[in-house]
């Protein structure tokens, strides 16, 4: 059971950041070392994790903003 009741949304969005770092840097390695069809499968994985990521990123600055 997750425990929401004293969120810590900034240490999430911090979170965020990092994921984001780590996942240009992911990107770069793999383009230097897996094959393009194998390339192009994370660059859609990675576009809809991004994206899904980008949703929670906002509805966590607003629930932010509004305490």
């Amino acid at each position: 059971m997750i425990d929401a009741s004293n969120p810590n949304y900034l240490e999430t969005l911090n979170q965020i950041d990092e994921l984001r770092l780590l996942m240009k840097k992911l990107d770069k390695s793999f383009s230097l070392q897996i094959p393009q069809g194998l390339q192009t499968k994370f660059d859609s994985s990675k576009d809809s994790l991004l994206h899904w990521i980008e949703d929670i990123e906002f509805t966590l600055q607003d629930f932010n903003q509004s305490k």
